[in-house]
């Protein structure tokens, strides 16, 4: 295998490579290692600066983000959070966290479906998450619930959002596509294979990957004329 050879001062994450260093001798297969600094910066805005040796292909793939005093970073944060508020422990605050980073993290994978859309948190929860708590626990919320907006497009707020089941949150899901019956009944895919008991993802495929459409596929399935109307864009329900 051709080896790849990396470039000194090149940054991956938070660790910069200052150069090439010779492999452990305990190690069972030779490999290229690289000498790294740790670039992570604590609460003090000074630079951790601490040096390891990492194995070239975890470099390129991303896998360490540092010597391992991130970690150690996070952890003091978390536990800042449980002493600095009341309900700090409590497991509704690991939902607000990911709320709240979606929203206003722009590193988080999901940044770009809520934050750059502009959806936002209330400023009552937003600068009190004891008050998200004691809402949620006075909301119906329970362990295997999930947070859901009722109006993708709306903030979060006490008005807007509700505790429901994992699978009617994914029916309520922006990217959905939307079918309205002659009774002017809104449906997803989902909930138009639960009504015909039919497997979903042979109704998907039929429907969408066939691109037969759904009263096409329903046709087939079921040997009767449908009249289903695909509706263009996101339906608040």
């Amino acid at each position: 295998m051709r080896k790849t050879i990396i470039k000194r001062h090149t940054v991956f994450g938070n660790l910069q490579v200052i150069r090439e260093c010779p492999c452990p001798k305990h190690a069972a297969v030779k490999r290229t290692y690289y000498l790294v600094k740790c670039l992570v910066k604590n609460k003090y805005g000074n630079i951790c600066g601490n040096k390891i040796r990492v194995r070239s292909s975890q470099l390129l793939s991303g896998l360490p983000k540092s010597c391992g005093c991130l970690l150690k970073l996070v952890g003091e944060r978390n536990r800042a959070i449980n002493t600095r508020y009341k309900y700090g422990k409590h497991p509704l605050m690991h939902i607000f966290s990911h709320m709240r980073a979606r929203c206003y993290n722009k590193k988080h994978p999901s940044y770009k479906n809520y934050g750059r859309r502009g959806i936002k948190i209330c400023k009552k929860w937003l600068h009190d998450p004891d008050s998200f708590v004691i809402w949620s626990m006075s909301h119906g919320w329970r362990f295997g619930l999930t947070l859901d907006r009722r109006n993708n497009n709306k903030n979060y707020t006490p008005k807007n959002c509700r505790f429901i089941p994992w699978k009617p949150q994914q029916n309520n899901r922006r990217n959905n596509i939307f079918y309205r019956s002659n009774k002017k009944i809104i449906y997803t895919l989902s909930e138009l294979a639960d009504k015909y008991n039919i497997k979903y993802n042979y109704l998907h495929r039929l429907a969408r990957r066939e691109k037969l459409g759904i009263n096409q596929a329903l046709k087939i399935i079921k040997g009767k004329k449908y009249h289903y109307i695909q509706l263009d864009g996101y339906i608040a329900r």
